[in-house]
């Protein structure tokens, strides 16, 4: 372990998210005493808008893998070869020009990636079936980016806590865990609004951390943007502001929108839970052209906001209160999300399904002061943009000091987990800081270096 002395960092984290917009990339100095994390400051942030043939790429592989429940069969392999190529190429382009950036503001370069990949299939232990075997499988070949950039990079970070019975997600609580402790409040909730939403419940003094995945979220307004407007996104609820929820398709969307392979709705499943868009399925009637597309983009919004809402009433009933929420993550730029959020929490929303009425009826008891509660994480100097790369850049730096990332409480792992595997470049220097932590390269335990250990096949063969 490196001497108790003051030492810096830069590490950067790379992400990519199910709607594949951007690559985002996020680089954070950090400083260090000894093996002790000082500070984490976000120095730069660069996104790169990912192709339409990505896209189109990914979305083919996604559909494949998932008709072969995650299998490599010849045809997923042709499919696989080629998406591999242009995935990595884009990351690399992007994590190039990131560097170049990073260079411009700081004088300084990259001593660590970590690399999260591209999630192509994700079936944990609360979706699957009791006799199926959970997997998870990224798209993330961190020797090619170590090689390519010439940096140390931890990748494959899922299968670890999966393969110790974990989700193997959400992530973000880990990294929201420790940025809690700058906030100077006692118990504080962060909740990310990204495709799917999770939230952390956080107590400081005890370094206690809760969290899961709430539900979907930009999931269907995009997904209802793309295919009867021909947008990517409703550019902040523009669009829904026309529109009125809908209470029985509301309704609908909570009892089938997230079902388990046994048929259980998901969402009500409580405590540690990951989601992911293979297992959404959006009621015909949220596509009945005869419903004005203003109210069905309203209600999948508000059905969005209605998840979170769900996880806070959860957490109140436990005796949670915290002192702040911290909002971040794409999803919160849509304005009628936000209004539909603060809406429930007020008491004012007037689509509460009957059998959760006893829980949302203690929201505004618990919430009072919401201007002072909630606020977005900006505002207390976390910058949003960077939140979601930022968390693998955290994870990557747990995994070089040999600490865990994951934890039960929220991903339901076993055990606290160390998560990632680490890639030494073939060719440059290793950082003289990372040399102090003897390192070693672990390409050895992959079968498949392209994708994660928790795939399907990977996992047979072990």
């Amino acid at each position: 372990m490196p001497s108790a002395k003051n030492k810096t960092l830069y590490v950067t984290g790379i992400m990519t998210g199910n709607s594949l917009d951007a690559v985002d990339i996020a680089t954070f100095k950090v400083d260090l005493l000894g093996s002790s994390v000082e500070s984490f400051k976000q120095v730069s942030f660069y996104s790169s808008p990912c192709s339409e043939e990505l896209r189109a790429h990914v979305l083919d592989l996604k559909n494949k893998l998932r008709e072969t429940r995650g299998r490599i069969t010849p045809l997923v392999e042709q499919t696989l070869s080629s998406t591999h190529l242009i995935y990595h190429q884009a990351v690399n382009e992007a994590l190039s020009e990131a560097r170049r950036h990073v260079r411009a503001e700081t004088g300084a370069d990259l001593d660590l990636i970590g690399f999260h990949g591209q999630t192509l299939g994700h079936a944990p232990p609360s979706i699957t079936a009791r006799d199926a075997r959970p997997y998870t499988i990224q798209l993330v070949d961190g020797g090619r980016i170590a090689d390519a950039q010439s940096v140390v990079t931890v990748a494959d970070f899922r299968s670890d806590d999966l393969l110790n019975g974990g989700e193997g997600a959400p992530f973000a609580p880990a990294f929201n865990a420790f940025l809690a402790s700058t906030l100077g409040v006692e118990k504080a909730v962060f909740i990310n609004a990204g495709n799917t939403s999770n939230i952390a419940l956080i107590t400081s003094s005890t370094q206690h951390v809760r969290g899961w995945d709430c539900g979907p979220c930009n999931q269907f307004p995009d997904l209802l943007m793309r295919e009867e407007r021909g947008a990517l996104i409703d550019n902040e609820g523009v669009t829904a502001a026309r529109g009125t929820v809908n209470g029985e398709l509301l309704r609908l969307l909570w009892e089938q929108s997230v079902a388990r392979e046994d048929g259980a709705n998901a969402l009500e499943v409580e405590g540690p839970r990951s989601f992911d868009p293979q297992w959404y399925r959006l009621p015909p009637e949220l596509r009945d052209s005869r419903v004005p597309f203003e109210d069905r983009l309203r209600t999948v919004v508000a059905f969005s906001a209605y998840c979170i809402a769900h996880s806070l009433a959860i957490a109140a009933k436990s005796g949670y209160q915290p002192e702040k929420i911290l909002l971040f993550g794409g999803g919160w730029k849509n304005r009628v999300l936000a209004g539909e959020f603060r809406s429930l929490l007020q008491g004012s929303a007037h689509y509460v399904i009957p059998k959760h009425q006893h829980l949302f009826r203690e929201l505004p008891l618990t919430f009072r002061d919401l201007n002072s509660l909630v606020t977005s994480s900006d505002e207390v100097g976390l910058p949003s943009n960077g939140m979601e790369a930022g968390i693998f850049a955290f994870a990557a730096l747990q995994r070089v000091l040999n600490r865990p990332f994951t934890h039960p409480s929220f991903t339901n792992c076993k055990s606290p987990t160390i998560c990632g595997a680490v890639f030494l470049p073939r060719s440059g220097a290793v950082s003289e800081t990372l040399q102090d932590l003897h390192l070693r390269d672990q390409r050895d335990i992959f079968k498949d270096l392209r994708l994660s250990r928790a795939a399907p096949d990977n996992q047979s063969r072990e």
